[in-house]
Order: structure tokens, then sequence, then C-alpha cells
């Protein structure tokens, strides 16, 4: 219990120092993702955890959802992740894409994270670095975020979750050497459980019991250690 919530905090750590790190130079441009102009299937918000979700939909195999944004004038690399994670409900998958299109909507660049499902812990799925930003395809104008998700779990939600929409353009960081041979977005170790419906309040109250059981067990090693009568050796 205590490495998972050791873990959390590690987690949101690095996620505040890559923030800052990359906040220097550039900005978030989906930092209100929830806000957003998302086109197609409506998506949902659990306030606890920051996730996006789709409800389901009995009429609907599959449920989408779509941002496009420009691209801002003279920027020559970006960097894009997202995390995303289903608390290993079995029959719901799902995945988001970036793609950059040029003036006449063609493709020039697209990445994908592939289908994501059985993820008990959310995972960080990334095009680009902290240090090495990936390059703009040249003549690119616009690009497009598109979350999709399906399956046939159980209960009201999709049980596919996205968080930590990130997307920042810049002119001065380094360049990473392009792959357009890949089609796959990096991927991280696993980040903190996925736990929707959940508040803040509700969060602190089991960091409370937590701590509590285990100063209570703290508590009686000790007293056990100081009253506890040492047994003699009776050497013959």
């Amino acid at each position: 219990m205590w490495k998972k919530t050791i873990s959390a905090l590690l987690s949101l750590s690095l996620i505040f120092l890559l923030c800052i790190s990359v906040s220097a130079d550039a900005s978030n441009l989906l930092s209100d993702y929830a806000s957003l102009n998302w086109q197609g299937d409506k998506l949902y918000l659990d306030k606890g955890s920051g996730s996006m979700y789709f409800k389901r939909n009995s009429d609907k195999t599959v449920q989408e959802a779509t941002l496009s944004i420009g691209i801002e004038q003279g920027s020559t690399g970006f960097l894009f992740y997202i995390d995303i994670g289903n608390g290993k409900k079995k029959g719901d998958k799902g995945y988001c894409s970036i793609q950059f299109f040029d003036e006449n909507n063609k493709e020039l660049l697209g990445r994908s994270t592939g289908a994501a499902e059985n993820l008990q812990n959310y995972v960080r799925y990334s095009v680009g670095e902290d240090e090495k930003f990936y390059p703009i395809p040249s003549g690119a104008k616009t690009v497009t975020v598109k979350l999709s998700a399906w399956g046939e779990g159980s209960g009201d939600n999709v049980n596919v979750y996205y968080r930590n929409f990130s997307l920042f353009f810049s002119d001065n960081i380094p360049l990473s050497d392009p792959t357009d041979d890949e089609v796959l977005m990096n991927s991280s170790t696993s980040l903190s459980k996925v736990e929707i419906g959940l508040t803040p309040y509700t969060r602190w109250i089991w960091v409370g019991i937590v701590f509590l059981v285990a100063m209570s067990f703290y508590l009686i090693r000790v007293w056990r250690q100081k009253y506890s009568t040492p047994k003699l050796n009776n050497g013959k």
C-alpha cells in the first residue's frame, strides 16, 4: 500500500517538473482540455482524476471525438503526450492519435498510441521529448488530436480514460531525428492507479486511514519490544 502511495506521489512530482521545464519555453495548448471544442461524440470529465471519457452508447460500436487547432507560425518542433488507462476493465479499448495536415488537408505526419487495454495504471504516451522536440513536417497548417473508445464492458462508462493532454510548440528547442517509418507513440512505465469517481476529499480520507493503520502497527511493535520479557539462556 505504501509503495503504491509513494509511486503515485513520485509520478505527480515528475509531471509537475516536466510541466515546469517545458513551460519555460512554450505553453501547453491543451492545458484546458476539458473546455476545448471537441467534435464528435460527447466527452465527460471525472473531476477527481481529471480524466475524460465516453459514456456507453448501445447504438454505437465506436465512439470518437476530435480536436483540431492551427499550428503556431514559426514553430519548428512539438511535444505531445497523454495518459491513458482503463483499470483492467475487460472488453473496453481505446486509443489516441495525433495528425498533422497541410492546407489541402493532406496528412503529413501521424502517430497513434495503439489500442490501450487492461491498464490498471495510467500509461503515458508521447511524441517528442522534453529536451528534444519532434520536428513539425514542412507545410503543416493544422494538427488534430483524436480519441476513440469501444468495447462491451459493463457499467455506464466506456472504461477508457484520458488525462494530462499536453501539446507544446517551439521555435528554439532542439529537434530530434525524425522517424517517419514509425506509427506508434513512445510509452512510459505505469503511473498512478486508475481511480474514477473519487473526490480529493475521499483521497485524503484514505491517506489518513493508511497513515493511522501504519502508525498503529508501529506503536504495537514498539510496545512489544519495550515490554516483552527476554528469554534467559539456561546453559547446562
